[in-house]
């Protein structure tokens, strides 16, 4: 009401007073309406003043209720508290004075965070409201007798103070405390009903920001838990495929009669090749093995691993020459998610999968320079780092390596690390080219016919050579002058072309394998060879004499090994006992 109508007002009430009553009683109506004045001034300015802070009420509630963080809501709430009732303090504990009491907020007017908290409030105050759930409201606390003899209020000479509980539901889950300690009564009578308002509002806001935390979090969890899940489930399928790579690994071991599976050979190349693996076979140390192509390199690093000390222990191979460098890497090292288009999860390497076990490098010498340095420094310093990956994880693994190449002529070219050759070949195992030791291939041929006829795998090969549905019954014998022919062709591709072509001969033929069933290529050499016509191998016999020679140097060999039991010798042989004595007659074998 403004001061004109006010004026108005007074005259009128004025004039009407005269009328009934005379003029002499308007000093006493003067005083009445400058009180009521007075007073309808103050009661209009008490609800002005209300309606203000209701409005700032509704604002902080709505911002309260937009706030999602749930640390800078609670800041929030202290602050509002503060602003709302002039407080010099204003402190938001979590269960004061229990085993979980927790002060969440502790800020002054300034929005000053307070240190030390714990040492600045009446806890009894606070605990007291807590438990009661009753707000507490004190415009002086050193003379208050429900908290005059709180040590507390008296050390921090505490005067005025309200506190309110937090609930949600039937909980109390802490209190808002604010305190002035410079005046008394500096609380009016609505800070306490605004307080309890703010605390209403601000508990819902609290429980939906909790609630909130929690889903986030649960979120996390889940999505932490599905992620941790895939991966298990990645580490299983990996320790998984290794267990059943090593398990047939070992049935392979376990499948082969002698001590050294599937290497077959009695001439004097090979029996130092067996007298050389007995006295390496039981190191650690890395291998270089080194032969032309088909000559069983894989063979030979399965026995040094299978009849070594890590036999039970995983053994992984790897050609060199498979892959380009980039991937060559990744393939041997692994490589962690986003290293390279496509790398969309961590993987292991060989390395890594092979730990503890055994690794065999084959065609080593096709290793590009910049992957044999990578490789020295796994080698000296026994740990990997994956392709994108800082970190570098240590391994135990032992290395075996094969070429079909020079490498001491590569290390003179600059083409092979001189380094990492030395440390590749501590030991190493020359194989024999098979023309070398032609005096074994009626061994071979007789070992690889038995593979055959009993579905197992071929010598020199690791293929399965099982039967198919519907063939023909694989050959079981080959007549003498096949054999003559084996005997003498060079194979320029090792051990390998001759179990292809036996492979060949199990499939076409029926019966025992003749020398008219025989490729082309091997009979035209053999009969080039027989003229002095192959310049490879210098000037050659007669054919006939020729394989006479390598047949009676065949029962010699096999004799030998059988401790001169004929019965023996002709199983090794593959022929029977008869057949033994009336070769050794005609070719002047004494014994």
């Amino acid at each position: 009401m403004d001061a004109k109508r006010l004026k108005e007002t007074r005259k009128r009430a004025r004039g009407f007073f005269v009328e009934r009553s005379g003029e002499k009683d308007l000093p006493a109506l003067d005083r009445l309406l400058d009180e009521c004045e007075e007073n309808g001034l103050a009661f209009f300015e008490r609800l002005k003043q209300d309606l203000e802070r209701a409005r700032e009420l509704l604002d902080i509630t709505r911002r309260l209720n937009q706030e999602r963080d749930l640390g800078a809501l609670l800041s929030a709430i202290v602050d509002a508290g503060i602003h709302l009732t002039t407080a010099e303090r204003g402190f938001l504990i979590h269960q004061p004075s229990g085993e979980e009491e927790r002060f969440e907020v502790a800020r002054n007017f300034n929005r000053d965070d307070i240190e030390n908290p714990e040492v600045k409030i009446s806890r009894t105050v606070a605990a007291e409201v807590f438990r009661s759930a009753r707000p507490v409201a004190c415009s002086n606390a050193l003379e208050d007798p429900r908290f005059a003899a709180i040590p507390s209020v008296k050390a921090l000479v505490l005067r005025s103070i309200l506190c309110v509980p937090f609930r949600a539901g039937d909980r109390t889950l802490g209190v808002l405390y604010l305190d002035n300690r410079l005046a008394q009564g500096a609380f009016g009578d609505g800070d306490l009903p605004l307080l309890e308002a703010l605390a209403a509002q601000a508990a819902v806001a609290i429980e939906g920001a909790r609630l909130l935390e929690e889903n986030r979090q649960k979120t996390i969890e889940i999505e932490s838990a599905r992620q941790e899940l895939a991966s298990r489930c990645e580490t299983q399928s990996i320790r998984l495929d290794r267990t059943l790579r090593l398990l047939a690994a070992k049935q392979l071991a376990l499948a082969d009669r002698s001590r050294y599976r599937d290497i077959v050979g009695a001439s004097p190349r090979m029996r130092e090749l067996y007298a050389l693996l007995d006295q390496i076979v039981g190191t650690e140390l890395p291998v270089l093995i080194r032969g032309e192509s088909g000559t069983g390199k894989d063979l030979v690093a399965r026995v040094l691993h299978f009849e070594g000390p890590r036999r039970d222990r995983e053994f992984l191979t790897e050609n060199c020459a498979a892959f380009p460098p980039s991937l060559l890497a990744s393939e041997l090292f692994g490589h962690v998610a986003g290293a390279f288009t496509g790398a969309s999860r961590d993987k292991p390497g060989l390395f890594e999968l092979a730990n503890g076990g055994t690794l065999f490098l084959d065609e080593i010498g096709e290793m590009p320079l910049e992957m044999q340095a990578t490789l020295l420094r796994v080698l000296e310093e026994r740990s990997i780092r994956r392709v994108g990956g800082e970190e570098r994880t240590p391994v135990d693994v032992r290395i075996l390596t094969a070429t079909n190449r020079d490498l001491e002529r590569m290390v003179e070219e600059g083409s092979f690390r001189d380094d990492l050759y030395y440390r590749l070949k501590v030991l190493s195992v020359d194989l024999p080219p098979l023309r070398e030791r032609l005096g074994d291939v009626r061994l071979l041929v007789s070992h690889f016919l038995e593979s055959l006829a009993t579905g197992g795998k071929e010598p020199g090969r690791n293929e399965p050579g099982r039967k198919e549905p519907g063939r023909k019954a694989p050959a079981r014998s080959v007549d003498e002058e096949a054999l003559r022919y084996l005997a003498a062709y060079p194979w320029p591709g090792n051990v390998r072309e001759l179990a292809n072509e036996l492979s060949r001969l199990d499939a076409v033929v029926e019966g025992t394998i003749t020398a008219s069933h025989l490729s082309r290529h091997i009979l035209e050499a053999v009969a080039e060879g027989a003229r002095g016509a192959n310049p490879a191998t210098g000037p050659r016999l007669p054919l006939d004499t020729r394989l006479a020679e390598l047949e009676k140097e065949e029962i010699l060999k096999a004799l030998a090994l059988a401790g001169n039991n004929k019965t023996k010798a002709a199983e090794h042989l593959g022929i029977s006992r008869h057949s033994l004595a009336r070769r050794s007659e005609r070719l002047g074998i004494r014994h």
